[in-house]
């Protein structure tokens, strides 16, 4: 099955298609069937996934929901919005997933914080951001980017733990490769 990006795909299974980088929060057991998830920059593929799964997900971006949203996913709360705007109550959610957004933000370690203030605890934090090489660097000027390093070092500083971090090809509409860093981190029960 060919993968479109203006339209939600099915797997044979019945659940939505998404990347593999995305099945990675299925096959290792982290959604709560019954709990509060946030998709931060989301278009929807994903939260109508995590919503297969029997978690409630909120999408929050700064585009209009009209703009990228298939009407499949219309049920959901969308919320317009920006991370940084600290929009969300403390302790809600048990997932967090963020995937090829961070590098737009002009103040990660800010975000990074925020995100580990809405999550519950033993909540986790999972995405993805891109790294030298990404296909889209050379058209958009806002992008900063973050190597394994740093973003390591900020999840650190927010107080996660068990953190991975790891390279992962991603592939575009165009069939291009574009490198990124797979992350998830979870929250420590302070």
């Amino acid at each position: 099955m060919k993968f479109r990006w203006d339209e939600i795909q099915y797997r044979p299974d019945g659940k939505v298609l998404l990347l593999w980088r995305h099945e990675r929060i299925f096959d290792e057991g982290l959604t709560s069937p019954g709990g509060l998830a946030l998709d931060i920059g989301g278009w929807g593929h994903l939260a109508s996934r995590i919503e297969q799964e029997g978690m409630h997900c909120i999408i929050v971006d700064t585009f209009g929901e009209d703009q990228y949203f298939p009407d499949r996913v219309r049920s959901m709360r969308y919320v317009h919005g920006d991370i940084l705007s600290d929009l969300f109550d403390a302790e809600d959610y048990m997932l967090i997933t963020c995937f090829e957004m961070l590098e737009h933000c002009i103040d990660q370690r800010k975000a990074i914080h925020l995100v580990h203030k809405y999550l519950k605890p033993y909540g986790w934090f999972v995405g993805s951001i891109p790294i030298e090489g990404f296909c889209h660097f050379k058209d958009e000027k806002d992008v900063i980017i973050m190597d394994e390093e740093t973003i390591t070092k900020y999840l650190e500083e927010a107080g996660f733990a068990n953190i991975l971090v790891e390279p992962t090809p991603s592939i575009n509409k165009d069939d291009k490769v574009c490198p990124s860093l797979y992350f998830k981190a979870m929250k420590r029960n302070l």
